[in-house]
């Protein structure tokens, strides 16, 4: 008969899998599983033993699986696994092409803004030029009465235009503070801070090769290429919809390793890395009859596709159209500029040949202030159609999206 044992026993259990999803589909499944029961004897069973040595034996089964799945039909190939992730990245970058657009908006915002303001401060000198041409010329007319050259009645006429400067001058003056909190509130500064003007205003040449800029504008334009981006998301996902109306069929291949006998013991007894094991492959096959939710969701993602490819095409004709406009625009403002510094350069000529001939008693007071009035609006005109030109160019380089390249701000610095 076998000593009797006291043995209080308890279990310990471990295990681990591993799953790791192929760009391909495939699913390959690596697990672990341990069983040990712990006890404590005076003599294992069936081993001679002295009786003064006791032992703790463990007997210990383990089992290792390893486990492979391909997909024969749904869920199979590259392009269909990585959908998901392409879908990710097409949105992240809309998201990007959102910013841009705001930046877009808000930049040349704030340089319509700051050009306003210059064209109030070049208004306010032109203003000023014209009083003391005023000033100047009612000094004149003075020495002229004082010479018996001029009657006195002839003053009244140099006072009004002095005048009428003043006020001229004023009125800029209210222009130009208007115009400098509109540039504080949208740069979001303080309404007490003084805007120092750098820019000259001067008239850079632009490239008006049309085909050129429209070939840009596809390139940069946000809104272009979030619709792109659309189009990209509507394609996968009217993948991933075809993909669901297939069959789930999948080969299923799974080894199962474990040691000879179910376990082994400590102390040891016979050989612990003798073990057992085998492949078992089948062929799984899921399909969900009646159920029509695949076959509307393919629908409307093939719906979906056909919109966005629309809203691309629509949008690319009508970036043709306004690029070609803005071009023409462009031309016509150039021409203006040019011709409005030819009247100004002429009007300036006609002013000074004018107070000469006064100055020799040739001419009459009135067709001098006729001409100084000439002068102002001509500076006037010129100011306005130089701004009007680079309010133009701005507007071109939005609608090319070349914005912030053109002022050299870098998007991924701001993030």
């Amino acid at each position: 008969a076998l000593p009797r044992t006291d043995r209080a026993g308890r279990d310990l259990r471990a295990g681990a899998t591993l799953t790791q999803l192929l760009p391909t589909g495939t699913r390959l499944s690596v697990g672990y599983e341990g069983v040990g029961d712990r006890s404590t004897t005076d003599r294992p069973g069936g081993v001679s033993l002295p009786d003064s040595v006791s032992a703790r034996a463990i007997d210990y089964r383990q089992n290792v699986q390893v486990r492979v799945e391909q997909p024969l039909l749904q869920d199979f190939g590259l392009g269909v696994n990585r959908a998901s992730v392409e879908i990710a990245k097409l949105q992240d970058a809309s998201s990007r092409q959102d910013l841009k657009s705001a930046m877009i908006g808000t930049v040349t915002q704030t340089v319509i803004a700051y050009r306003a303001y210059v064209q109030a401060r070049e208004r306010q000198a032109i203003a000023r030029k014209s009083l003391t041409r005023a000033q100047q010329l009612l000094r004149l007319n003075r020495r002229l009465v004082e010479a018996g050259r001029m009657a006195s009645l002839d003053l009244v006429q140099g006072r009004t235009q002095v005048s009428r400067q003043q006020l001229a001058l004023e009125e800029a003056r209210t222009q130009l503070e208007s115009a400098r909190l509109t540039l504080l509130e949208i740069l979001d500064l303080n309404r007490e801070a003084i805007v120092v003007p750098i820019d000259s205003l001067g008239v850079p040449d632009v490239s008006l090769d049309t085909d050129s800029l429209v070939r840009i504008a596809l390139d940069r334009r946000p809104d272009y290429q979030r619709v792109q981006n659309a189009v990209g998301i509507a394609r996968e996902d009217r993948r991933l919809a075809t993909n669901r109306r297939l069959w789930d069929v999948r080969l299923v291949g799974t080894y199962n390793r474990r040691p000879e006998g179910d376990r082994f013991h400590l102390p040891y007894r016979g050989d612990p890395f003798s073990v057992q094991g085998g492949w078992n492959v089948g062929l799984t096959v899921e399909r969900t009859l009646g159920n029509p939710r695949r076959e509307q969701r393919r629908e409307q993602s093939r719906l979906q596709a056909q919109i966005a490819g629309n809203r691309k095409t629509d949008l690319r004709q009508q970036i043709r159209i306004a690029v070609r406009d803005q071009v023409n625009t462009l031309r016509q403002r150039r021409r203006q500029l040019d011709l409005a510094r030819e009247v100004r350069r002429l009007s300036a000529r006609k002013l000074a040949v004018e107070e000469k001939k006064l100055d020799k008693g040739r001419s009459s007071n009135f067709q001098v202030v006729v001409f100084q009035n000439d002068l102002t609006r001509a500076r006037q005109r010129e100011l306005q159609a130089r701004i009007a030109y680079l309010n133009a160019v701005t507007r071109l380089d939005q609608l090319t999206g070349s914005t912030l390249r053109t002022w050299g701000i870098e998007l991924d610095a701001l993030q």
